[in-house]
């Protein structure tokens, strides 16, 4: 019985002493604790690269519409749940982030920016506050509150014509409401 027990215990030293195992080892200690300690950064870092990839994308296929420019648009989706599920300052720069990833994808820089990313920075920032709501109506909500803060300011101050921004509006919060009712719960949930 002795020589069973001094057999394994040198087993397990010669394991622990040889430099390929240490190294494996030590990988996989060093893994399992960035894991821990950025665990949740690296799962927020690949949903808000995932979003600015689909937002970039809608806003590339939508680009040949300019003289239509409807209100399709993934900038309040992301911005709502990156300040719900990561918190304020992380809705600020995603609203940010979001909104010239989106005049990338429509290849435009426009006026109206000094106006669309504080207002989106500010939507990021307020929605951790209201997480306890029902997703798809905080979307609408937003939808809503941003187009009535956005129109009057463009059209008194950067002469943007009404009519256009009459029809962006209605068609970005009845995309909004879409979008924030079918797959704003799913997403929440996933990112949570």
């Amino acid at each position: 019985m002795e020589d069973r027990f001094v057999n394994w215990r040198e087993r397990i030293f010669s394991f622990f002493l040889d430099r390929r195992n240490q190294l494996i080892i030590g990988g996989m200690i060093v893994t399992a604790l960035l894991f821990l300690t950025v665990g949740e950064y690296v799962k927020a870092v690949i949903f808000v690269t995932l979003l600015q990839a689909a937002n970039y994308s809608l806003a590339y296929m939508l680009r040949s519409t300019k003289r239509l420019r409807v209100g399709f648009e993934l900038i309040l989706l992301s911005t709502v749940l990156c300040g719900i599920a990561y918190g304020s300052k992380a809705g600020m720069m995603v609203g940010a982030l979001s909104a010239v990833v989106n005049y990338a994808g429509y290849k435009r820089v426009s006026s109206f920016s000094i106006v669309v990313i504080p207002l989106y920075m500010l939507i990021g920032l307020t929605a951790f506050y209201f997480r306890s709501f029902d997703i798809a109506q905080l979307g609408v909500f937003y939808a809503i509150m941003y187009n009535l803060l956005m129109a009057p300011l463009i059209v008194s101050y950067m002469g943007a014509k009404t009519s256009k921004c009459l029809w962006f509006a209605s068609t970005n919060i009845l995309f909004n409401y879409i979008v924030f009712a079918k797959i704003g719960p799913i997403l929440l949930n996933i990112m949570a």
